[in-house]
């Protein structure tokens, strides 16, 4: 019997952490191995020295120290987690790489796991970005050797990018660089003007393609079947009244019983007075100001395709959004 690969290619600050953390510790339905992102596909597609670096960053970066080994949560997650033991990481760190390397790294590490889990998982968000042409590439060659499943987690999309956008000011980079010579956005990051640089942004049309929802849902339907994506509505997923029904759901997605649901800062959404829950900070900072319901209501105007596209394909928008 083939084990399951879960992709979880995003979205980002949709609380892929809070969902990662749900599948791999709180359930122990998959696990990921070294990293929860190893943006080894996305590095694989491009082949170029860009993604390389991002790659390299991505395992040698201070990332890679987030989760301490002497915590609980070191125990499933940290780089030293107690399930790598005998998972060799050599295939994945040689050049040139391969879809041939990504499948043998995940079987090696299956066969230290598949007493204790169902699967592997990459929930690298990089690869929500991977062309539709590369996905139908891989995909007959992954599922030749897993059962792959396709899980993808979104939210309002005007928060969503909001927060995405705050997060950026806690990067430490060059502020003119990180923003390719846009000396307004550059003087409004460096002044912490949360607000200032999401409205500078939609005015640009500097919206990211992961806002697109729908195009990233659709090629993956496409690559690998629609009966194996699995699209959660965060606001939904993580509401208490509505748990019972969420869990029963993707349970049998899975075809594994999911019970728990870990902390997730988003919901209800709090803005800058979100709690600190541990190892979720990368939630937490990201929203420096708070939108106003007027800010909600003109950054809707200009995300307005996301939404329309989002109603086209799954005929109604979900009841927290655009509030």
């Amino acid at each position: 019997m083939k084990p399951t690969l879960l992709l979880n290619p995003g979205v980002g600050w949709a609380a892929t952490s809070p969902m990662h953390y749900t599948v791999t510790m709180d359930n122990q339905y998959v696990h990921m191995g070294h990293k929860k992102e190893n943006w080894y596909l996305k590095a694989l597609c491009m082949q170029d020295e860009e993604h390389e670096r991002a790659f390299d960053l991505m395992w040698n970066g201070a990332s890679y120290q987030k989760r301490p080994n002497d915590h609980p949560y070191g125990e499933y997650l940290s780089k030293s987690n107690r399930f790598i033991k005998n998972t060799s990481l050599d295939g994945l760190m040689v050049n040139p790489k391969s879809l041939d390397a990504y499948i043998e790294y995940f079987l090696g590490h299956w066969e230290n796991i598949k007493d204790e889990y169902q699967g592997v998982c990459d929930f690298s968000n990089a690869n929500f970005s991977l062309p539709r042409e590369f996905l139908f590439e891989i995909a007959p060659k992954l599922q030749e050797h897993f059962k792959v499943k396709i899980l993808m987690e979104f939210r309002d999309p005007v928060r969503r990018y909001f927060s995405e956008v705050g997060s950026l000011l806690t990067r430490k980079v060059d502020v003119v660089d990180s923003w390719c010579g846009d000396f307004t956005a550059a003087a409004f990051a460096k002044r912490q003007n949360h607000r200032k640089l999401f409205f500078h942004n939609l005015k640009q049309n500097r919206v990211p393609d992961h806002c697109d929802y729908i195009a990233g849902y659709l090629k993956y339907c496409d690559a690998f079947g629609k009966d194996n994506v699995y699209p959660v509505v965060m606001e939904d997923f993580w509401d208490p009244e509505q748990e019972r029904e969420q869990l029963g759901a993707i349970s049998e997605f899975f075809e594994y019983p999911i019970t728990e649901l870990h902390q997730n800062v988003y919901v209800p959404d709090m803005g800058s007075k979100a709690p600190h829950y541990e190892y979720l900070k990368d939630q937490w900072i990201s929203d420096v100001e708070d939108l106003t319901e007027e800010d909600i209501r003109v950054a809707g105007m200009y995300m307005g395709k996301f939404y329309k596209d989002w109603k086209h394909v799954f005929k109604t928008l979900p009841k927290a959004w655009g509030k």
